[in-house]
């Protein structure tokens, strides 16, 4: 659980989902059939590396998946199953998710999550997408 706070907290979400990828290789992969289910087990690795999180982040326009602080940043999370990371973050961007903390000193960093579920000739594997979004960023007016 430290190297996967670690790699949130440093801002590495290659590692960070790899080693999401081998903490869920010891899962059952048929039990997970869909982004709900990635999102309670993030939600759940959330509570036990002790982040300060909340899921489902009421706002206008919606709601985002999950939102991580950090001293400096705040991760906000969409997730997708068998689909794309660009897809994840379409609604972050569409949306302005993150947006109340844009005049904060946090960051926003706008993380899209496409968890594939493999097949016999493709293992699972989990995909990724990150950007900083700002009051400057054109997809945040």
């Amino acid at each position: 659980m430290t190297e996967l706070r670690r790699t949130l907290t440093i801002e590495d979400y290659a590692d960070f989902c790899t080693r999401l990828n081998t903490f869920m290789a010891g899962m059952p992969g048929e039990k997970i059939t869909g982004e709900t289910d990635c999102h309670l087990i993030l939600h759940a690795l959330c509570q036990l590396m002790r982040v300060e999180f909340q899921s489902e982040v009421h706002q206008l326009g919606g709601r985002s998946d999950l939102e991580a602080l950090f001293p400096g940043h705040v991760c906000v999370f969409e997730f997708k199953y068998n689909r794309s990371p660009q897809a994840a973050l379409e609604p972050i961007e569409a949306r302005d998710y993150g947006r109340r903390d844009f005049s904060s000193s946090r960051r926003v960093v706008a993380v899209g999550l496409n968890f594939v579920a493999g097949n016999l000739e493709e293992p699972p594997r989990i995909e990724y997408q990150a950007r900083v979004r700002d009051l400057s960023d054109p997809d945040s007016a």
